[in-house]
């Protein structure tokens, strides 16, 4: 599947290909048809003050839409 990542504490974003997780006991797997990008994420994307103040820089985090 595809994946949104923000590798560091720089105004850049990855498009990456990534497993598809396994759901666990009491969990499911659902299949998105389609996202978009709140603005929460532009402000992580753009790493300005904002974000730098509130977020952790990752390891490997994926934006996640808001359902």
């Amino acid at each position: 599947m595809r994946a949104i990542r923000k590798r560091g504490a720089e105004p850049v974003l990855v498009l990456d290909e990534v497993p598809v997780p396994t759901p666990g006991v009491g969990e499911v797997l659902v299949q998105v048809e389609a996202a978009s990008i709140c603005g929460t994420d532009l402000h992580i994307r753009r790493w300005d003050e904002w974000s730098a103040e509130r977020v952790k820089p990752p390891p490997e985090p994926l934006l996640a839409p808001s359902f």
